[in-house]
């Protein structure tokens, strides 16, 4: 039986006491099966969650090839299985340490309870011994943070539940050690400080037990302004008058009476649509094993949250046996937002908490309230939120309830630390708001329901308004409603004026201005700036950049905007705002600020993106970043004293791609503005991964637009080839060749030679995977000539391409001519990734010429070259060819090490021709080893990647094909070798007439 063990870093542990840790997404995507286990996750949600991009063509292969790989990690002791639409993951018996965690915490509550404190000690040890770090440790992602945060939260009460029997056990002065550094670990949990100050007392440290309550007392303050609970206090008490403490074995919990309340409101009398967000919410509540069930419907205000919440509450009632909570918390509104404290005592009592029973403070009140949820089934609607810190006191401690919250604000903290699902509700769909019509009874053509759909913008509370409205006003106020202007931009309050119905109660832009006019000069204008930046999150730099402040001024006012609640923290330093403030800060910057002042706020923005973007990609890809005006925009960064190091500098670019895209559209859309063509050639390189390959297509097509407006004929050329090279990277290769052709077109017409040059590198590349690998050299080698004429340093490059060309065709002799060639060039012109590709292909050469020494030296070469620049996938195609010949000259394991190396760096960074190279290499040391199952599977997995590259396709079905005609397998030999002659024959290769001989049944090439 394998073990899943996910209390650390995510690992693998199989009968035979191997230890496997899948490396990053097949680690990301273990744990989301472990969390859901049993349970179906869905296609689009992996895809969401591994990726966290739009899907492009490859997404669907990826994701069956890491389930793939994950299979072979898990070998026999579980299963994957496909179907409804996503994957499911089953175990044996306690085959996940997490489970096995909570049984032994279980059994150790349930010992507890008899007083048998030595097997409480024991099961609770053992439960501890388990861990080996933070949960799901290493894998970044919100979406298993409700997880990891439930089971930090069982591990506190382990340990306390340890101690308090330890001190049972009469081990007083091991408790006082142990328990200090858990104590200032979690200074926060009551319950430890309790433990604390028992401890020492009974071990005679009177004076110690009184600074462990006074620390415990000022930590709380604090931190929470809330006094220590009355176990705490009572225990100071105790220790000033000397008086004998016993051993608490865990707090009381009144036991409150089962009453079953019914509170929600009126079920609106018309509801219609928002199926997509009803099924989650009905897939949420039959989801009984997820750790935490809280929904958070969140979206501006009129979009129907608190309808959604009540009719969708009404409609499962008979699924709650024990009833339904509800509280209007006045998060929005002109009321002063009611106090959980305050809230507390009501839900208390309907869950029949004696009143005399309710204690004072919040604190102790949500940990009664939790208790008292215990065991409960029921649904709490918490209407109306502020914030997150709003609701955490009303939130159940257990999955047994379900919990609905609605707010205006995004809840990312709940979504970020409980685990909550945030399902945004935005206008109606044109079919649902058609309905919302109908049903509210209004005598209207098709022509009227559509005009009056775009006066409301399709918010429910804005078409029941107006269908109020239409009752009582009868056909004059039709036609004064559906002669208001429709045709208004998205950014410009259009929202805000369906929303006004002249009553600031009922004005979404009235409760915004009661925060706003209180705000100080500075603070004002940074919020309006959130209206000047195309982008509703921005961190401390940029903002400061269009405010023209410093940082410290700017972080003042944002903290100032943050406790008004009209920004909210998203992570250190960075913030953002909901779709309504944002509107409402653009529509006040548009009334408020000249357009002088607004236009000198985005160039400020550009220039700090630019700076900031040189200077990470700098810091990043140092021999690709040469270019004197990228250098001269880092250094401008640096003089403002930004530095960064190579980790920073990738942290940057990774949180900035969005706003930086985001900015390049919004420059191109002013016009006149060069930031998207500089912005282009800075970061084109660091978008150029699955990932970001949407984000690629967005910035250079503002790039375009950008070069099209200023007439830029080369600028506009350069565009067409990045969104050639980005069609490729996404499987589109009709797109590709448009782009491709287009650059040519247009730097022919500019005579510009260095891009003419740089267009054929790409029209090589393009025909190479378009299966025309005559057409991809004679590019190549003609780009090499003119890179040469021109002493351009990317002539290297072109070279080497010409070179692997030839490899993959059989013409070893040329392709040695065009790598040597290649080498000489990049060194002549001192480029080191150049140089590396040459030694590695130039290593791939020799070694299918039998030249192994000089393979391996080539090899090592490019291996030291590659970690002279860190270029990660550059050192791993090495390590493939080095582990190849290195099997080849006799070195087994050697080759076996090496070629795991290069597929754990294709893995790593989603590389897939270098995976398949890895792949096929390991299938051939397990042949010759004689492990024809192994190399199977290897081959196989090698075709799973491979659909893009003909070359590396059509080397696994050779591979396959050897492998089967080892097994005896006739059949399937002939149809892999049929495969491999098939490729070989569209591309004219000199091989094709041997593997066709072989496939009819002739001898093996």
């Amino acid at each position: 039986m394998v073990v899943v063990e996910v209390l650390g870093p995510v690992q693998v542990r199989r009968d035979d006491g191997t230890v496997v840790r899948p490396p990053g997404l097949q680690a990301l995507l273990l744990s989301m099966l472990v969390v859901d286990e049993d349970q179906i996750v869905t296609t689009d949600r992996l895809i969401d969650v591994m990726w966290g991009a739009a899907p492009d063509d490859r997404a669907a292969h990826r994701r069956q090839s890491h389930i793939h790989r994950l299979r072979r990690t898990l070998d026999t002791g579980a299963t994957i299985e496909a179907g409804g639409g996503g994957y499911r993951l089953s175990l044996e018996g306690e085959a996940v340490d997490a489970v096995r965690f909570e049984k032994l915490l279980a059994e150790a509550r349930r010992t507890a309870e008899i007083g048998d404190h030595d097997q409480v000690v024991t099961l609770c040890r053992n439960a501890l011994s388990l861990w080996r770090g933070a949960p799901f440790e290493t894998i970044e992602t919100t979406r298993l943070a409700g997880a990891s945060r439930r089971l930090h939260d069982l591990r506190s009460s382990t340990r306390e539940l340890l101690l308090a029997s330890e001190l049972a056990r009469g081990n007083h002065e091991t408790v006082a050690r142990e328990i200090e550094p858990l104590v200032r670990e979690h200074p926060l949990r009551e319950r430890l400080h309790e433990l604390l100050v028992t401890a020492l007392s009974l071990s005679g440290q009177h004076a110690d037990a009184l600074e462990a309550c006074e620390r415990a007392r000022t930590w709380l303050l604090d931190e929470l302004g809330v006094e220590p609970g009355p176990r705490l206090r009572e225990l100071h008490r105790m220790v000033l008058a000397e008086e004998a403490i016993l051993v608490d074995p865990g707090p009381s919990v009144p036991k409150p009476s089962r009453q079953v309340p019914a509170q929600l409101p009126v079920c609106p009398r018309v509801f219609v649509g928002r199926t997509d967000v009803l099924r989650e919410l009905d897939e949420g509540r039959s989801r009984a094993v997820d750790p935490v069930r809280i929904f958070c419907l969140t979206g501006g205000a009129g979009t129907g949250k608190t309808a959604l919440a009540v009719s969708w509450g009404h409609a499962v009632t008979g699924d709650f046996p024990d009833g339904q909570l509800y509280i209007e918390l006045r998060g929005f509104g002109p009321d002063e937002p009611r106090d959980p404290t305050e809230a507390l005592p009501g839900l208390l009592t309907a869950l029949g908490v004696p009143t005399a029973e309710i204690p004072d403070g919040e604190h102790e009140r949500s940990a009664l309230f939790r208790s008292a949820m215990s065991g409960r089934r029921m649904l709490v609607v918490l209407d109306n939120a502020k914030d997150a810190d709003h609701v955490r006191p009303l939130l159940p401690g257990t999955s047994e309830s379900v919990t609905v919250v609605t707010s205006r604000s995004q809840l990312t903290g709940l979504v970020v630390q409980e685990g909550a699902h945030r399902l945004p509700l935005g206008p109606l769909s044109p079919e649902e708001t058609q309905q919302l019509i109908a049903d509210l009874g209004l005598p209207l053509d098709d022509s009227q329901a559509d005009s009056l759909a775009a006066v409301c913008s399709r918010l429910p509370l804005a078409l029941r308004i107006a269908a109020e409205r239409m009752r009582s006003g009868g056909a004059q106020e039709l036609d004064a409603l559906l002669a208001s202007p429709q045709d208004v931009p998205p950014d410009a309050g259009a929202r805000l004026d369906v929303l006004d119905v002249g009553e600031d109660r009922a004005s979404v832009r009235g409760v915004f201005s009661w925060s706003y006019r209180h705000l100080d000069h500075d603070s004002a204008w940074i919020f309006r700036c959130f209206g000047i930046s195309p982008s509703a999150e921005l961190s401390l730099g940029p903002l400061s950049a269009l405010a023209h402040l410093d940082e410290r001024a700017t972080r003042r006012g944002v903290e100032t905007l943050r406790r008004a609640h009209l920004v909210e923290p998203v992570s250190r330093g960075r913030y953002r705002l909901h779709d309504l403030l944002r509107v409402y800060a653009i529509e006040l910057s548009e009334n408020h600020d000249p357009e002088s002042a607004r236009q000198r706020a985005f160039a400020r923005l550009c220039d700090h993106y630019l700076e900031r973007a040189a200077l990470a990609m700098v810091v990043r890809m140092p021999h690709q970043t040469d270019h004197p005006s990228i250098q001269d925009l880092a250094g401008r960064a640096k003089a403002t004293g930004a530095d960064v190091d190579v980790r920073s500098a990738i942290t940057w670019l990774t949180t900035e791609r969005e706003n930086l895209v985001l900015t390049s559209e919004e420059a191109a859309r002013r016009g006149g503005h060069t930031f998207s063509t500089d912005l282009s050639e800075i970061i084109w390189r660091d978008l150029y991964h699955d990932e970001a390959h949407v984000l690629a297509e967005r910035l250079h097509g503002a790039a375009l637009r950008s070069a099209r407006h200023v007439d830029d004929a080369s600028g506009e050329g350069t565009a067409h080839r990045r969104l050639a090279i980005t069609a490729v990277n996404r499987a589109r290769l009709d797109e590709a060749q448009h782009h491709a052709a287009r650059a040519l077109e247009l730097h022919a017409t500019a005579d510009a030679l260095k891009e003419i040059a740089a267009d054929r590198d790409t029209l090589g590349a393009l025909s190479f995977y378009r299966c025309r690998p005559a057409d991809a050299g004679a590019h190549f080698e003609s780009s090499a000539h003119a890179h040469e004429e021109l002493a351009d340093p990317r002539g290297g490059c072109a070279m080497a391409n010409a070179g692997l060309v030839h490899q993959r065709m059989g013409r070893l002799d040329d392709a040695l001519f065009w790598l040597g060639k290649a080498l000489d060039y990049s060194r002549q012109h001192h480029q080191t990734s150049d140089k590396c590709s040459a030694c590695a292909s130039l290593s791939l050469v020799h070694g299918e010429r039998g030249e192994l020494e000089t393979s391996l030296r080539c090899a090592e070469r490019a291996i030291a070259l590659a970690q002279d620049i860190a270029a990660a996938d550059l050192e791993g195609f090495a390590r493939a060819e080095m582990g190849k010949t290195s099997w080849l000259s006799g070195e087994t394991a050697t080759g076996q090490h090496l070629l795991d190396q290069a597929l754990d760096v294709a893995e790593r960074l989603v590389i897939e021709d270098l995976a398949s190279e890895a792949q096929f290499g390991l299938g051939e040391i397990a042949l010759d080893r004689g492990d024809i199952h192994r190399a199977v599977g290897l081959f196989t997995a090698a075709l799973d990647v491979s659909d893009q590259y003909w070359y590396e396709l059509a080397q696994a079905h050779r591979g396959l094909a050897r492998t089967f005609d080892a097994l005896g397998s006739v059949n399937e030999a002939t149809e892999a070798w049929r495969r491999a002659a098939e490729i070989y024959t569209a591309v004219d290769h000199p091989d094709a007439e041997a593997l066709r001989r072989r496939a009819a049944g002739g001898p093996a090439p």
